[in-house]
């Protein structure tokens, strides 16, 4: 927020937390383009944490994707660990409690006096 203030820019991010970054792709636009310094790029990619793997961390998804993994190869034919698929499926059900109760935010974002950044 501070550096699309700072520029008098708008910056549409192209990821979101947990998705794949290939080499030299794009994290975001911004617009216009001609006001994205040397600088505010700089201040942009340094908003970002990369990382070779994604990590629960910084990602939530990840941490139910792989809970959900665990429950269906538990049940594959190959393992059939019933035990551990209801464990995982109850402790996905804990993860989703807590959420269900929480105000997803919007992608959009407004500085203090209303202007859009």
């Amino acid at each position: 927020m501070g550096a699309a203030r700072e520029g008098d820019v708008l910056i549409r991010l192209e990821k979101r937390p947990g998705d794949f970054v290939p080499h030299l792709s794009g994290l975001g636009a911004v617009w216009p383009a001609e006001r994205c310094s040397d600088s505010l790029a700089g201040q942009i990619r340094d908003a970002f944490i990369l990382a070779p793997y994604p990590s629960i961390e910084h990602d939530i998804e990840f941490g139910m994707r792989q809970m959900a993994d665990i429950a269906v190869k538990a049940l594959s034919p190959g393992i059939n660990d019933p035990t551990t698929a209801t464990n995982a499926i109850d402790l996905l059900g804990v993860v989703l409690s807590h959420a269900i109760g929480r105000e997803i935010p919007s992608p959009l974002r407004r500085d203090g006096d209303g202007t859009c950044a």
